[in-house]
């Protein structure tokens, strides 16, 4: 079965939205597949359900499939932002025949340039660090 695998600590996790999974999140949350990929790294309700159902597929051999527990290990692995999220989101929902890799890259490049300048605009002229380092 095709995952997602990503080292979280000292552990190897295989992510995987089988199609079951995939339907129950659907009506759960009463949005598509992709639309729930897309929404899920700025809600941390629908990222924890993704985790939880994607680490609970029939034959997994991960150390954890509580969706909660996964997420804070991600935070405690370094993974933080809206960024960092929807990057395991979107390897999930390539390992599940919701997105292409290309695609997945695409939006992942739209989302780091849209972050990025969300970040520059708060302070586009850099005259806040430079009078920090003076002080």
């Amino acid at each position: 079965m095709r995952t997602y695998e990503r080292m979280i600590g000292n552990d190897k996790y295989q992510f995987r939205l089988t199609a079951g999974a995939q339907k129950a999140l659907e009506k759960r949350f009463g949005v598509t597949g992709l639309q729930l990929i897309l929404e899920s790294a700025a809600n941390a309700e629908r990222m924890t359900a993704i985790l939880a159902a994607s680490a609970n597929y029939k034959g997994n051999e991960n150390p954890t499939v509580d969706g909660e527990m996964i997420y804070d290990l991600l935070v405690d692995d370094g993974i933080a932002g809206e960024d960092g999220f929807f990057e395991i989101s979107l390897g999930i929902a390539v390992a599940s025949g919701i997105m292409n890799e290309t695609n997945a890259g695409k939006t992942m490049e739209a989302i780091a340039k849209a972050v990025e300048e969300t970040y520059a605009s708060l302070d586009p002229t850099g005259e806040k660090d430079a009078e920090a380092a003076e002080n």
